[in-house]
């Protein structure tokens, strides 16, 4: 995607973001019905089994696991690819520092009855936030430094299930609004391209002609 298309898609995520965001500030009728409606869906397919998976699956979005996601990946991509490493290292920064600044800002509780004990603010999902951006990262990044095709397309495969599985647990699980894990999928989406627009310019800055 070249450079000016990805500053306009970077727009549009950030307005969808702060028109979520406004919604669930003013509380208003929209997103009450939306988060109802997802987590009684949710609540209806829920069973013993499957709650054991999903409360194992959401602990790979804990701090300590998410830090060590980040170290791995980070560690790859350092070896393999200096400016993927950039991407991912701005991508990953980004979100954390704004995932921390908004859930001060916007201060929403949590929903009243979970099947996890968390603490904190609701608005957005950190869990959703940075699963979206590990995904992007293996599948824009990683996956095309795989030279081994079956490996490649597992990694792909994997990622691909695993990590919106994470983000959707925290619906199953009732410590997020449905709307939080939105925001948050767009937070880590807008983390991501504001990463590559970033290097992508530094770049450019550095390889371009300077005159005067």
């Amino acid at each position: 995607m070249r450079l000016p298309y990805k500053i306009i898609v970077l727009v549009v995520l950030l307005a969808c973001f702060a028109a979520l965001a406004a919604l669930v500030i003013r509380h208003g009728p929209a997103i009450a019905a939306f988060d109802a409606n997802a987590a009684n869906w949710f609540s209806s397919i829920r069973s013993n089994g499957l709650d054991g998976v999903m409360l194992a699956v959401t602990k790979l979005g804990n701090p300590y696991e998410t830090v060590g996601i980040f170290l791995v990946l980070g560690a790859f991509l350092s070896m393999k690819n200096r400016r993927s490493f950039y991407e991912f290292a701005i991508a990953s920064g980004c979100a954390i520092a704004a995932v921390g600044a908004l859930k001060i800002l916007i201060d929403r509780p949590r929903p009243p009855m979970h099947l996890l004990f968390e603490t904190g603010s609701s608005f957005p999902s950190a869990h959703a936030t940075m699963a979206t951006v590990y995904l992007l990262s293996a599948i824009i990044l990683i996956a095309p430094l795989v030279k081994n095709r079956p490996a490649r397309n597992f990694l792909v495969a994997v990622c691909a299930i695993l990590f919106p599985v994470i983000a959707l647990s925290r619906i199953y699980l009732s410590v997020h609004f449905a709307s939080d894990v939105l925001a948050g999928i767009i937070l880590g989406m807008a983390s991501f391209l504001f990463a590559t627009i970033a290097v992508r310019h530094h770049k450019e800055t550095i390889l371009s002609p300077r005159t005067g």
